[in-house]
């Protein structure tokens, strides 16, 4: 028989590129994913090469330079910029303060939140961490009316939509005014890593915490954040671990994403570190202990199989999904 020396080599070729996809993607398979690109850190915790879901800054990290969102955001473009700069007392970027929930009935509120949310745009926000959709037990952040709060969330939820920047609906369930704190020795006291304040819903039933979380429905791509919160009339852990809130709260928003609030405040075990995971899109944390730790846990949970390839792709999708719907890379 004639061997053809040309079509031989062609076989060989294929073969041998064949040969190394495969080996290229049983190795990608059997690598540990990179958990960074579901958390959300304060920029000093994290370094230009990590491939976090967001960095988020504080007050302190505009002092000395006011650009440091946009120098960040070359470094790490696929990185969501994030900050809290609510609408009330709190402000973390000084150069582009929102003016008060209290100058609401002003003439010129409307006017003066787009001068601002025009300035966090031109600073290179992606992401704001407000607003506060519940209403304030202390006054600080919205109003003490549960409709007034509303109005005011709305309206600066829409004045960031307009300058592409994507609003944050906090804290979900909608109860904040009415809290207690949580004594040392009672049954949720464990969650905690300080003096937490659980909502007093002694003499509210299922029926009324729901009315409050209608608050949050909409029919944008936004965020939800989850309260740390135990409501005990409906489950006994926090809210961001209750597959209850949880749910309503996919109910709610459908196409938004969920985010945690800061998981540094809760005393957190490995069970629980799998249970934010699988509850929501992305994990916030400040500390970068806990940061460090959350991802070795989750690493650790995918070798064991507690994490499996398909939930971590549908995650992915559907972050993907709602950056194309808000245009962002």
């Amino acid at each position: 028989m004639k061997l053809n020396i040309k079509k031989f080599s062609l076989i060989s070729i294929t073969l041998l590129s064949s040969f190394y996809v495969f080996h290229a993607y049983a190795q990608n398979q059997n690598s540990i994913p990179d958990f960074n690109q579901f958390i959300v850190a304060p920029v000093e915790t994290v370094e230009d090469t990590d491939n976090m879901a967001g960095v988020i800054f504080f007050k302190n990290d505009f002092e000395d330079n006011a650009q440091i969102m946009c120098q960040t955001k070359k470094k790490m473009i696929h990185t969501l910029m994030m900050t809290d700069q609510e609408n009330g007392t709190i402000y973390r970027i000084e150069q582009a303060k929102l003016p008060s929930f209290e100058q609401s009935s002003t003439p010129d509120y409307e006017k003066n939140l787009t001068l601002a949310t025009t300035r966090l745009k031109n600073l290179c926000l992606d992401v704001d961490l407000a607003p506060v959709v519940e209403p304030s037990y202390d006054g600080k952040r919205s109003s003490h009316n549960q409709q007034d709060a509303l109005n005011q969330a709305q309206k600066l939820a829409q004045s960031l939509r307009s300058q592409a920047i994507i609003p944050t609906w906090k804290h979900f369930p909608g109860i904040n005014f009415n809290q207690q704190a949580i004594d040392k020795n009672s049954e949720f006291a464990f969650f905690y890593s300080f003096i937490q304040a659980e909502a007093n819903l002694a003499l509210m039933n299922q029926d009324e915490i729901l009315a409050y979380t209608s608050e949050f429905k909409n029919n944008k791509a936004d965020l939800i954040m989850v309260s740390n919160n135990i409501y005990p009339q409906i489950d006994k852990e926090p809210a961001v671990l209750s597959s209850w809130f949880i749910q309503k709260a996919k109910e709610n928003q459908p196409d938004s994403l969920l985010i945690t609030d800061d998981v540094s405040e809760l005393k957190l075990t490995s069970e629980m570190i799998v249970k934010l995971f699988d509850n929501t899109d992305f994990i916030l944390v400040t500390s970068e202990k806990d940061k460090k730790r959350i991802i070795a846990t989750l690493k650790k949970a995918y070798e064991n199989h507690q994490i499996n390839n398909e939930a971590i792709i549908e995650k992915l999708d559907r972050i993907k999904q709602w950056k194309k719907i808000n245009n962002l890379s």
